[in-house]
């Protein structure tokens, strides 16, 4: 099975840190095979400039994903192999400039409320920074129709170790690791038949320790962010 996704957002923000505070398309694939194995390829398009250094009208990320899903009773375990790629960088840095990373992401409804669950996810680059982050997150979904119409609300904070830190974010001044940024999230979604579903989500991100995410990688561009989806199975 696969799902082809474009997602149209008024920034690129990332484990709290802005990418481009202008709107960007991210178009995507996902495609399902057996036993678990999912292949995903994603990537972001500026449509401003943004820095010195992302332009406009190109492709500044491409990211390749390999996963395996598992459920262990209540849990979804899921491990992943990710490869970042940049192509604007290919003319100082060559064609192949980036980092990798794998992942590990448990899911688990929380018992005794329809609806809540519990994520946990850490993420080790292998490459460029040799340092972990890590996530924990809560969730609430409802559906308003039943297999048509649904909303959710989420909310999720960001450890990091102190190499990650530095090397992300350490020009503005980064100094320790520990508790990065915080993510409050809305979305909806609504399903036109069983192929084609469309969705909207807003954001709220914020630093949760100045030492580890500076304000000035955040705060200054984007706090507010959001967007809108269209996916199509087949």
């Amino acid at each position: 099975e696969a799902t082809a996704k474009i997602d149209f957002n008024s920034a690129y923000v990332w484990r709290g840190i802005t990418y481009n505070d202008r709107p960007v398309v991210q178009p995507s694939i996902d495609v399902a095979g057996p036993g678990g194995i999912t292949v995903n390829v994603w990537a972001n398009f500026n449509l401003q400039d943004y820095a010195d250094y992302y332009w406009k009208n190109e492709f500044t990320e491409v990211d390749l994903t390999l996963s395996y899903a598992r459920e262990l009773g209540p849990v979804e375990a899921t491990l992943s192999y990710s490869e970042f790629l940049y192509p604007h960088l290919g003319d100082t840095n060559g064609a192949a400039a980036g980092t990798r990373e794998l992942s590990i992401a448990a899911t688990a409804p929380v018992p005794g409320v329809d609806g809540l669950s519990v994520a946990a996810n850490v993420y080790y680059d292998l490459d460029e920074y040799n340092d972990f982050y890590a996530s924990l997150g809560l969730k609430y979904g409802y559906d308003f129709i039943k297999d048509k119409l649904s909303a959710e609300a989420a909310a999720t904070a960001g450890y990091v170790g102190k190499d990650w830190a530095i090397s992300y974010c350490g020009d503005q001044g980064a100094t320790e690791g520990g508790l990065h940024e915080y993510t409050l999230t809305l979305s909806s979604a609504y399903k036109v038949n069983e192929k084609v579903e469309i969705g909207a989500n807003v954001n709220y991100t914020d630093t949760l320790d100045k030492d580890v995410l500076p304000k000035a990688v955040l705060a200054s561009d984007v706090h507010v962010y959001g967007g809108v989806s269209v996916s199509v199975g087949f």
